[in-house]
């Protein structure tokens, strides 16, 4: 074998890994741009005691991050009823994950 071809494939295969490290990195910064677009939420005014201030003032914050990441759902192609569904099965597995670790440690 001629020493000069025997990295003729790594020298190929190295454009290839950048290109692909370049399109992989634009579809996270794509990710990362939307779930920004999506908003930051702030921290609550009223205190848990509060209960029914407490509770609309969180729904209120939420609903249009929740509005915002069904948005995102149904322009990727997921219908909108079921990415609800899907969202609030979701959010009840994690309620349920969090009060089994809190029963588990008492």
């Amino acid at each position: 074998a001629d020493p000069d071809h025997r990295n003729a494939a790594c020298e190929l295969g190295q454009p290839l890994l950048q290109l692909l490290a370049v399109i992989v990195g634009e579809r996270v910064e794509v990710k990362m741009d939307a779930m920004a677009g999506l908003g930051s939420v702030p921290a609550p005014t009223h205190q848990a005691k509060e209960f029914l201030a407490y509770e609309t003032e969180c729904r209120n914050v939420l609903k249009p991050l929740l509005a915002g990441l069904l948005d995102m759902a149904e322009a990727a192609g997921w219908n909108r009823r079921t990415a609800a569904s899907a969202l609030m099965f979701l959010a009840a597995q994690q309620v349920s994950a969090t009060s089994e670790v809190s029963a588990g440690s008492g």
